[in-house]
């Protein structure tokens, strides 16, 4: 039941996505028309339904992109966990992008010292994710794929696969209720909704649980420390990412530079206890993915 669930999800995620991405533009044009309206005192729309500037038109567009980046989160839960986790960084690139406009837009109305900073930290921490997302996926396709996913054949095996397509079905579902109470949310006016902060902190707590079943899952299978070590390592970076969000952003960005040099470097060592040299690493890690 779980199984084919799964299925006729991963057979509509496509229209899904597309839906998504159409409903992002649209509600971009739909934002810059209420923008110009509203400037004109056409309309007189709830504070919370008109950009006050240009730029904040793109607040609801991005917003929208990042639960399709979610869904796509959410899809590569079927895959390795080190897959899981490059998607995870992906998304909060997004969040350090929506971030940016953000401060920005910001800009028109405050040239202060603080705001001029916090545009440079997100600028520059964007593009070093940038690259050290990229570095990642080609550790991972080179030397890492598929090393770090266990399986066990027989009854326990399939018990551990069914228990972990729960999992993935309850994410799943974890994050289609989430999105629908901040939407309704937003337009009935409940505080505190519109895919905020507020929304990106209760779908990462959801992910940490994931990934801590994940964690536990693969203890099943293989009890090595080198094992504990690694998956404790892709926690822990979901954990400071959590834990960062909220913070101001000379604190939030360093935050997430770090956690994904620490799961970086954790991957380095996972090849050089399986005999690799360092050198010979870096080489692989040059050639593209």
């Amino acid at each position: 039941m779980i199984q084919k669930l799964i299925d006729h999800f991963n057979q509509i995620l496509p229209k899904i996505q597309q839906t998504i991405i159409i409903i992002a533009l649209a509600s971009f044009f739909i934002s810059i028309a209420i923008y110009f309206a509203s400037f004109q005192n056409l309309i007189n729309l709830p504070e919370r339904f008109t950009p006050a500037t240009f730029l904040s038109c793109l607040a609801v567009p991005l917003s929208i992109l990042l639960v399709y980046e979610l869904f796509l989160l959410v899809k590569a839960t079927a895959g390795s966990f080190i897959g899981f986790v490059i998607v995870q960084f992906e998304v909060i690139s997004l969040i350090l992008l929506r971030d940016l406009f953000k401060r920005i837009d910001e800009l028109q109305q405050d040239y202060s010292l603080t705001v001029i900073t916090d545009i440079s930290i997100v600028a520059v921490g964007g593009i070093i994710l940038y690259f050290l997302i990229e570095v990642l996926e080609r550790i991972s396709k080179h030397f890492v794929e598929g090393e770090l996913k266990e399986e066990i054949p027989g009854k326990e095996g399939k018990r551990l696969r069914q228990f972990k397509m729960f999992l993935e079905l309850f994410l799943l579902l974890f994050l289609i209720v989430v999105v629908i109470y901040e939407v309704i949310g937003y337009f009935i006016g409940i505080g505190n909704t519109g895919l905020n902060t507020n929304f990106v902190q209760i779908i990462f707590s959801g992910l940490i649980v994931y990934s801590i079943a994940q964690l536990l899952l693969v203890l099943i299978v293989n009890t090595r420390y080198e094992t504990l070590f690694e998956h404790s390592a892709m926690v822990l970076a979901s954990v400071v990412v959590l834990a960062s969000l909220e913070s101001p952003t000379y604190v939030r960005v360093p935050l997430v530079i770090g956690s994904l040099l620490f799961v970086i470097a954790t991957l380095f060592l996972h090849g050089f206890a399986r005999g690799k040299r360092f050198g010979s690493m870096l080489e692989e890690v040059q050639k593209k993915a």
